[in-house]
């Protein structure tokens, strides 16, 4: 019976588990629910809401198996509570917890661990930190502390050297962050065995704004002169990265020239749309296999959800990570309280002391065993699966031989994983950026050695066939060997390839294209050098391959090494020799119209001043016949102030004068006014008359669609700027494609066809094509094309890479970069663009002496001055000989006052009297004779010993013909 008995109690224990209701496998061999107390630590550097989801996977765990009780306790630590956290430590103590779970920082971590060690309690904690061995507790004893997140550091340095960064800027949070920085310099000396790394380290603060912004501020600044902006974003949890993120925004800091590297494991759930329709790249890792595990997310999510809403507390957003790792660790510490369930007498876990190891009695010795034995009934050394993946543990109480995922943006996409990296295969990329599938065979890896096919084509001056002495049929021969070529482009190649320390040769493509889709056949199929690199017949293209968005697809494209934009090209126009009014041309039209206008608002103004100034008026007498006429006379009347107005802006004399201050004033401007204005003109006459202009028939690319299409313009049949104008939707791109479809006889099948139609089209017709092409002809004889306007659709140049060259494509835009900023790209294109120019204009001719036909409009406006005369002098004589003419007469013995046309109508005086005669007499012109005026004394009028007379003496005037 008792061998009966020894055989059947497995057997009905195996039975008992079989049955077990928990979905856990947690065995159950007491009816009484039994409680278990753990603890919870937390700071600020926690994520928001930590406590509460910990929380609802322990009141969950509970629900699905009521027989087992874990009860749970939060204590949130302040900054600087070391002294409260030992009293807290020293309360769980008290109470006999199994284990203490934590997410704090570096300084409460050290303490707890040190706790841990001393009292043989399980320290939970998931840190991105790297392992280090507490030197307080005794040698040769296990941790007790377990990391239930892997040391993420190997992978950081792999994927850094793999990027291959000696120059970048490292924002950190904490001290540990630093300390991690400066692990990695060391590190990247000696994997990517360089002599320098230069780190510009920036501490930021997660959820400080001010002190943020002007950190990153001043880092903006800073990069300026970059072209390449790379940047490592060290701050803790996902929740912290997004704060950054979010401050990187505000400043713009999404540009495409930045790349950011994430050190955490939350990269798949930072929120990155903004970044990645900015053009930026970030690169971090994710701990989570999304497939295996969505169902399980959606579950605590669900759970989590329904907690809030029972306990009316607000939503809290952990990373999903955490989540995982929290319940991974509660899940193998009721497997371990389950195995040790089976035998009740070690399960005991009594209250112990809070300092020293226990009380000394015989409990004290039990909760040591018991503790002891609880950390044995973890195997850690065994390998388990969790919601975080396989979970393994070495003595030190790290996790190991985890997986986790290298992120990259995609696209239009969010991150998406490129590769993986573990502790037994190291890093292992699969994937670019783009979600296109990497080769990592031997053979088609980059090193040193490698061989490489590069693809271009014939583009003056991008590349160019040497003469060599042969003949254009031999020319034409030549399709490949990198010896037989010259031009900018294989000066390029040269300086870059030289860098990688690599050999390379190359070919011309065979059907002569850049690059375009045919979708004829149904499905896209590249054509020219993009067909090429995409089936592999070469390695790179290098040539004056616009990047594009369209293209990228499909190949890796490097740094543009060449900025540029689209021009329009048409035959430069004789020039024009100055016409018969050029001595108009100096001053605008409008401007002539605002000097006539000017000269008679002056002269409308003088005659209004002098007529209301006393001193403008004059009293003349002369002696008729015995008798003393006097003569009311006013020089700045309309016609005359006409006349000292044209005469003072020619600069002329003339023989009137103001006598008024109010007069004078307005004449000094007027003079100072004339003087500039002549002084301009005279300035611009010279150029006017003397330099022959070209005078094209369109001015900018607008004026090809208003033009009414006399000139026609077209571009290259296939290529980058046609499927630009294809996609286009403003105005006047979108029309200009419209036109140029009804008329396909204006595209052409290579620039040099397009060039030879704009030199033999006398101007009817315009070439759309690249700026640097276009400055490049304009430069070269015959010299007959020119560039209209300014350039548009501002774009690049780029070396087109394999999409399997994912390292090549690195290491080109490493040495495009080092040629960008020593300036030798720049000279380059001042050798072939700007030295070996052939068109210089003509500065030894000399100054041509100008012909009639210059100057004939002068004479025409002097032969019409003369006309004009002759008909003002014609009907002078012919008004006064048959006009109405009056003449006022004052007859009083021995004086009398004659006048005509004195104050604006007919007045005379008449025995002493003033009488007034005229349709413009008025008592105001009376009142300036008789008291105002001053009389005029001529030679001779008087004789000495007669005085002249004054108005009480004179007598009643009278009219006479």
């Amino acid at each position: 019976s008792s061998q009966t008995a020894v055989l059947l109690g497995p057997l009905l224990l195996i039975l008992a588990l079989l049955l077990s209701p928990a979905p856990l496998g947690f065995a159950v061999t007491s009816q009484a629910a039994q409680t278990f107390p753990l603890h919870f630590f937390y700071d600020v550097s926690a994520p928001t809401g930590s406590e509460k989801v910990l929380q609802n996977i322990v009141n969950d765990l509970n629900s699905r198996q009521p027989r087992l009780r874990l009860e749970l306790n939060n204590t949130l630590l302040e900054t600087g509570a070391g002294h409260a956290l030992l009293e807290h430590l020293c309360r769980a103590t008290r109470r006999g917890v199994v284990a203490v779970l934590a997410s704090v920082l570096q300084e409460y971590d050290d303490v707890l661990h040190h706790w841990a060690q001393t009292h043989r309690i399980l320290y939970f904690t998931w840190r991105l930190e790297r392992p280090s061995k507490l030197h307080s507790h005794l040698a040769g004893e296990p941790s007790y502390k377990l990391n239930m997140l892997p040391d993420l550091f190997p992978a950081y340095t792999h994927m850094m050297a793999y990027l291959n960064w000696t120059q970048f800027s490292y924002l950190y949070a904490t001290r540990a962050g630093f300390h991690r920085g400066t692990q990695l310099v060391q590190q990247l000396h000696q994997l990517l065995d360089v002599p320098d790394v230069y780190v510009d380290f920036r501490r930021v603060i997660p959820s400080a704004e001010q002190h943020n912004h002007e950190t990153l501020k001043s880092l903006d600044q800073r990069l300026v002169q970059f072209s390449h902006r790379r940047i490592v974003i060290d701050v803790g949890n996902s929740q912290n990265v997004q704060f950054i993120l979010d401050d990187l925004l505000q400043f713009g800091m999404n540009r495409a020239e930045y790349h950011y590297f994430v050190y955490s494991l939350g990269m798949s759930e930072l929120l990155l749309s903004k970044f990645i329709h900015s053009g930026s790249n970030i690169t971090g890792f994710d701990l989570l296999n999304g497939e295996k595990h969505v169902a399980m997310t959606h579950y605590l999510k669900e759970k989590h959800a329904q907690f809030l809403l029972k306990h009316g507390q607000p939503e809290a957003n952990p990373p999903t990570y955490e989540v995982f790792v929290m319940f991974d660790a509660l899940r193998r510490l009721l497997r371990a309280i389950d195995r040790m369930r089976l035998y009740p007498r070690k399960l005991a876990v009594p209250r112990l002391s809070c300092y020293g190891n226990g009380t000394g009695d015989r409990a004290s010795s039990v909760s040591r065993a018991t503790r002891q034995s609880l950390r044995e009934a973890l195997q850690l050394r065994q390998r388990l699966s969790g919601m975080s993946g396989e979970i393994v543990f070495d003595e030190d109480g790290m996790r190991v031989n985890s997986t986790v995922r290298v992120m990259d943006l995609m696209g239009t996409q969010r991150s998406q994983p490129i590769g993986f990296w573990s502790a037994d295969n190291l890093l292992n990329i699969t994937m670019d950026k783009y979600g296109r599938k990497v080769d990592n065979s031997s053979d088609t890896r980059f090193g040193n050695g490698t061989f490489i096919k590069v693809v271009t084509i014939e583009q003056p001056p991008f590349v160019m066939k040497k003469a060599q002495n042969l003949s254009k049929e031999e020319l034409d021969k030549i399709r490949s060997g990198k010896q037989n070529f010259h031009g900018f482009c294989i000066d390029l190649a040269e300086m870059v390839f030289s860098k990688l320390g690599v050999d390379w040769d190359l070919h011309l493509v065979k059907d002569g294209k850049y690059g375009a889709v045919n979708s004829s056949s149904g499905e896209k199929v590249w054509n020219g050098m993009m067909g090429e690199v995409i089936r592999g017949e070469a390695d790179v293209a290098i040539a004056s391959l616009t990047i594009t968005s369209e293209r990228s697809k499909y190949v890796l494209f490097s740094e543009p090494f060449m900025n540029f934009g689209l021009s329009v090209m048409i035959k430069k126009p004789q020039k024009t020799k100055p016409g018969m009014f050029s001595f108009m041309q100096p001053l605008e039209n409008r401007l002539w119209i605002a000097i006539l206008l000017a000269t008679l608002l002056l002269a409308a103004v003088m005659a209004c001043l002098a007529r209301i100034s006393p001193l403008e008026w004059q009293l003349e007498e002369q002696l008729i016949d015995e008798d003393r006429i006097r003569t009311i006379r006013q020089d700045f009347n309309l016609i005359n102030s006409i006349w000292f107005s044209f005469a003072s802006f020619v600069q002329q004399g003339v023989d009137l004068s103001p006598r008024s201050a109010s007069t004078r004033v307005i004449g000094s401007f007027w003079w100072a006014f004339s003087l500039i204005i002549m002084a301009y003109y005279t300035a611009n006459l010279t150029a006017c008359l003397t330099i022959e202009r070209l005078i094209a028939p369109i001015d900018s690319v607008n004026d090809l669609v208003n033009d009414g299409n006399k000139v026609k313009f077209g571009m290259l049949e296939s290529g980058s700027t046609k499927e630009f104008f294809r996609r286009a939707e403003t105005h006047p791109y979108n029309r200009m494609y419209e036109i140029m479809e009804k008329d396909r006889s204006v595209y052409m099948n290579s620039v040099g066809a397009g060039i030879a139609r704009v030199m033999n089209s006398d101007g009817k017709y315009a070439f759309i094509l690249e700026s640097m092409m276009n400055i490049y002809t304009n430069n070269r004889k015959p010299c007959l094309t020119m560039m209209v306007g300014t350039e548009f659709v501002v774009n690049g140049y780029g070396i087109a890479i394999s999409q399997d060259k994912l390292e090549l494509r690195e290491r080109i835009n490493e040495a495009v970069l080092e040629l960008r900023e020593s300036q030798d790209i720049a000279r380059k294109y001042k050798e072939w663009w700007i030295e070996k120019g052939e068109c210089t204009e003509d500065t030894s001719a000399k100054l041509q002496p100008l012909a009639l036909s210059n100057l004939l409009g002068v004479f025409g406006i002097l032969f019409l001055g003369l006309m004009l005369a002759l008909l003002v002098a014609l009907l002078e004589f012919c008004w006064h000989r048959h006009g109405s003419q009056g003449d006022l007469v004052c007859i009083s013995g021995s004086s009398g006052v004659v006048g005509g046309d004195g104050v604006g109508g007919t007045s005379g005086i008449v025995g002493g009297e003033p009488a007034i005669f005229g349709s413009d007499a008025s008592g105001l012109a009376t009142d300036f004779l008789l008291d105002g005026l001053q009389p005029v004394h001529q030679p001779g009028l008087y004789p000495p010993h007669q005085q002249q007379p004054q108005p009480s003496q004179l007598h009643t005037m009278s009219r006479r013909r």
